[in-house]
């Protein structure tokens, strides 16, 4: 059995090239590259999530005196992290500034 190569007129070629240069065809190694992109998003912002829930916990816990103030500090400076590497993920993949946060805690926020 012989498989044949499929031809395409120089007319079909050069519109697909021209949709190549665009962007408006991804090539395989763009779609992967994309690809890690988003889950390296998806990883920050799991990151992110984990971090604000262990701050609202520290915070809980030092409300009740059975967690000391640095560990609630430890925890806000783990959230600003976990924000700025979600920010600078989602920077990276999609070209544009992720959405704001709530702030860390709106207790600190200078007037």
């Amino acid at each position: 059995m012989i498989i044949k190569k499929p031809r395409f007129s120089p007319i079909v070629l050069s519109i697909i090239a021209v949709l190549i240069i665009s962007g408006s065809i991804l090539t395989v190694g763009q779609q992967n590259d994309s690809q890690q992109r988003l889950l390296e998003v998806r990883r920050r912002q799991i990151e992110l999530q984990a971090a604000r829930k262990q701050l609202d916990k520290s915070e809980k816990l030092v409300a009740q005196g059975l967690l000391p103030q640095s560990d609630v500090d430890r925890d806000r400076t783990a959230l600003q992290n976990a924000q700025l590497n979600y920010q600078q993920a989602s920077t990276r993949s999609i070209g544009y500034a992720a959405p704001h946060f709530r702030p860390v805690c709106h207790k600190d926020t200078i007037s």
